[in-house]
């Protein structure tokens, strides 16, 4: 199964590196191409989430269409305000199967839309396949592998 994370905030490196630790094939998406690149090269984003160590086989790359191509999941991290935009973006490289999951919190400004509606409107072939991740949790929490909760 490939897995990709959209989204290279310290949320998205957690959830990036948490994955990688179970699953082969996970990609975590930079919109930095300079990010994606430091964390290839050190297994870290210290700009981030520092301290966190990324796993050998978790790929960081700032090419969207690598990221997404024949992905089965799909976690949106970015923050909210770039939900939509980011939505459209992967929207022509994935597959009628795909899951996508949004880990960004708020609502979106001037709609005052939930992150799950954005992307059910900017991917609508996948909408009845869009769920929503929520805590109690922090980043720094679950990149660390400390003890918290979540829900999707």
């Amino acid at each position: 199964m490939k897995i990709s994370v959209i989204g290279a905030g310290s949320w998205g490196t957690a959830l990036a590196s948490q994955l990688g630790l179970k699953h082969e094939q996970v990609f975590l998406w930079a919109r930095s191409s300079e990010l994606a690149k430091s964390m290839q090269q050190t297994r870290q984003n210290s700009a981030y989430l520092p301290g966190v160590s990324l796993p050998e086989r978790l790929i960081c790359t700032s090419d969207l269409e690598q990221a997404v191509s024949g992905a089965e999941l799909i976690l949106l991290a970015t923050p909210s305000h770039a939900i939509r935009e980011t939505a459209r973006g992967i929207c022509p490289h994935l597959q009628n199967e795909a899951i996508i999951v949004s880990a960004a919190k708020g609502l979106e400004s001037g709609t005052y839309k939930r992150m799950t509606q954005v992307i059910a409107e900017e991917i609508p072939q996948l909408a009845d396949r869009v769920a929503a991740l929520s805590g109690p949790n922090h980043a720094e929490e679950v990149g660390r592998q400390q003890p918290t909760a979540s829900v999707v």
